[in-house]
């Protein structure tokens, strides 16, 4: 999954998935259909097969304490809250998901 993120960003001329993944957790806080749509993600997800690659983000603390209340007012892991936002990502297909997060990555 993080590849095809890295292919999403490179296509959408941005450097690299820290500013996807902020933006991501950003717009999670304000948008109820990507709030719905997280909700459904991590609902239907499964658990990925074979060995997981570890990743970091650097995220202001608010932006970092924001995704902590959200996973857990919704009983679930910051890892799982992630996987979900770069799956709507991922199925978006430039759509209204697609086109706020590539806006607000690139600011």
């Amino acid at each position: 999954m993080l590849r095809q993120v890295r292919v999403w960003s490179a296509r959408h001329g941005l450097v690299g998935v820290a500013p996807v993944v902020r933006a991501l957790i950003a717009e999670l806080m304000v948008n109820p259909a990507l709030d719905l749509a997280v909700e459904d993600a991590i609902a239907k997800a499964v658990r990925p097969a074979g060995t997981l690659t570890k990743t970091t983000y650097d995220l202001a603390p608010s932006l970092y304490r924001d995704l902590k209340e959200w996973a857990a007012s919704h009983e679930t892991t910051n890892v799982a809250v992630l996987r979900a936002l770069m799956t709507v990502l991922i199925k978006d297909r430039n759509g209204a998901i697609s086109t706020l997060i590539a806006s607000a990555a690139q600011r």
